[in-house]
């Protein structure tokens, strides 16, 4: 995934599930900082791209939770 469609996917992750960003963080195993600077604007010293670790350790962790229900 490239880093735009990380995003999308994060924020998709976001609205669909009322996730904050404490349940993001718990789910991506990043600080909450660290999420919180993937929303900021891009311009923003603040700003950091959504890493593909971060997308393959939610969908694993969503894959396992969905298996075991």
């Amino acid at each position: 995934m490239t880093g735009s469609n990380n995003l999308d996917f994060v924020k998709q992750l976001k609205i669909e599930n009322s996730y904050t960003y404490k349940q993001l963080s718990d789910l991506t195993e990043y600080s909450e900082e660290y999420v919180r600077a993937w929303f900021a604007k891009e311009d923003s010293t603040k700003y950091r791209p959504v890493p593909d670790r971060a997308i393959t350790i939610a969908k694993l962790k969503m894959t396992s939770a969905g298996a075991a229900a």
